[in-house]
């Protein structure tokens, strides 16, 4: 017997769990529909990053792509909360407007720090995200959005940095929240 073992997703060391997995009521509620639209989603994603079109890698793309959905699908990701509505139209569109962000960001951040006129803060800004997926989102736009770092998240409450006053009011104008709110309506 091993001393030490994987359980589940947790650790087992002797008798003892450490990180137990924790148990889900729902676990493998799963609509088909949402599978089928994610792993057409997850294949037309790799077609286009890929670029490599050869009988090998299109099999080693399309069995990572099954991988990945399993994975998702066992984590409990698949639990009424995905549609296919949002993966063709509400993220597409989502992603198009946080480029064009990221974009008008990497501008005033290399602005900012070439004319040496940055005036960082701290600020804390509310979150109106109903669940994990959606705060997490949000964090994550900010910090991807240059210039601007959520440094933590307490409930629904981010604590972000941001380079200048003008990369704070962004933030704090509400807008990003908003649309990554509608993503999950």
């Amino acid at each position: 017997m091993a001393l030490i073992e994987l359980v589940g997703f947790g650790l087992k060391v002797g008798n003892a769990h450490i990180m137990k997995p924790k148990a889900s009521k729902q676990k493998h509620a799963t609509s088909g529909l949402s599978v089928i639209a994610y792993t057409g989603l997850m294949i037309i994603l790799w077609l286009v990053l890929s670029g490599h079109y050869t009988p090998l890698l299109l099999w080693f793309g399309a069995i990572s792509c099954i991988f990945v959905v399993f994975l998702a699908w066992n984590s409990n990701f698949f639990n009424g909360e995905l549609k296919p509505e949002q993966l063709f139209v509400k993220v597409p569109v989502y992603w198009i407007w946080l480029g064009g962000e990221i974009l008008k960001s990497n501008i005033a951040t290399a602005k900012a720090i070439w004319m040496n006129k940055f005036d960082p803060e701290i600020f804390s800004v509310k979150a109106t995200q109903k669940d994990e997926n959606g705060l997490a989102n949000y964090a994550n736009s900010i910090t991807l959005t240059p210039g601007t770092v959520t440094v933590s998240i307490n409930e629904n409450i981010f604590l972000v940095h941001a380079l200048t006053a003008e990369m704070g009011d962004d933030v704090r104008s509400g807008t990003m929240d908003k649309k990554v709110t509608k993503l999950a309506l």
